[in-house]
């Protein structure tokens, strides 16, 4: 799996994820999530499955749940870092056993210790 930066938009995370696991840029994720957005790609919950299951992803949500232990090769998490309110997308890739984080790669202990509600996706035609 590519890494897809967030370089657009301060809060382009699930753009950038969306893009991660569909395969797609950022701006071609961007055309599909916001399509008439130009100064914002703030995507919801709802907005990111809705458009991942129209992608052809089966989506299973696990709440905190160890990371490493998943098996499946495209998760997308949302996480709170420190107890702040800041919620965030990365993609966990566990092929190569890996988070990537479409903002900054931070220590992976700040991932697995944080409160992460996982979004375990498959392809539905698997």
């Amino acid at each position: 799996m590519q890494l897809v930066e967030q370089t657009e938009h301060a809060d382009g995370c699930g753009v950038a994820c969306f893009a991660m696991v569909t395969g797609t840029t950022y701006r071609e994720a961007l055309k599909v999530l916001h399509p008439y957005a130009d100064d914002s790609a703030l995507t919801s919950n709802e907005l990111l499955m809705e458009k991942l299951r129209e992608a052809g992803f089966h989506i299973d949500v696990r709440y905190q749940v160890p990371i490493k232990q998943l098996k499946t090769s495209i998760l997308v998490l949302r996480y709170r870092i420190g107890g702040s309110n800041f919620m965030h997308v990365a993609v966990w890739d566990a092929e190569a056993q890996e988070i990537l984080d479409p903002w900054e790669q931070r220590p992976f202990e700040e991932y697995e210790n944080g409160l992460c509600i996982a979004f375990e996706l498959t392809q539905a035609n698997k």
